[in-house]
């Protein structure tokens, strides 16, 4: 998921099955997160070179990415101490049954059945 100056608010959901950047933001790019499931990819997080904005994440779960970040960039507010971290250098096999055709990357809601 790319985010461009724009300001997102993810409550629930999961973004999986990323083949290279789980969430990237850049611009002025302001993304709040809570209870979000970033899983299996290449790199959860990566922040472009000219981001000033943010990015919070409160209560979510990264996992199985070969790595966590890359590069040697930060938003102007960084916070993930409430989120759990998990089998970084690791990616998970994709469930059979799962179909990425339309999008490198795909989000899907929890809440709904």
């Amino acid at each position: 998921m790319v985010v461009d100056d724009a300001v997102v608010h993810l409550n629930g959901g999961r973004i999986q099955g990323c083949e290279e950047i789980g969430l990237r933001l850049s611009g002025h790019a302001h993304v709040v997160g809570q209870q979000v499931e970033l899983i299996n990819g290449g790199m959860a997080l990566h922040v472009g070179a000219s981001c000033t904005g943010s990015l919070e994440l409160h209560g979510c779960h990264i996992e199985s990415f070969r790595a966590l970040s890359g590069g040697n960039f930060k938003p102007l507010i960084l916070d993930i101490q409430t989120t759990k971290v998990s089998n970084m250098g690791v990616t998970l096999e994709e469930p059979e049954d799962l179909d990425l055709s339309d999008s490198n990357c795909r989000f899907s809601n929890t809440d709904t059945p």
